[in-house]
């Protein structure tokens, strides 16, 4: 059985989920993915932007039923990112 990680980023109200093949990866790109944003200047109309990004990351396990499972934790932990402040990653580790 492969390992799946599927991180959960929430940008405003829409969520975007994605395959990564190793849990370390995803933490890696999630770190990424922070910073980028966070060293890049938004503005509309003469108007400077804050932008923050939240990310979850779970893995897929042997008990899943259905990738629903794996989503919920995702999301789950999406939300403890955002519980922890601006610029966050979080890992489920809840499998």
């Amino acid at each position: 059985m492969k390992v799946m990680y599927l991180p959960a980023l929430m940008v405003k109200n829409l969520q975007f989920c994605w395959k990564i093949p190793r849990q370390k990866n995803a933490a890696s790109v999630a770190e990424t993915i922070i910073k980028a944003v966070d060293n890049t200047h938004f503005s509309f109309e003469h108007n400077e932007i804050a932008v923050t990004v939240s990310i979850g990351i779970a893995e897929i396990t042997a008990e899943d039923e259905s990738i629903s499972g794996l989503i919920s934790r995702a999301d789950k932990a999406l939300y403890h990112a955002k519980e922890n402040g601006c610029n966050q990653h979080f890992i489920d580790e809840n499998h």
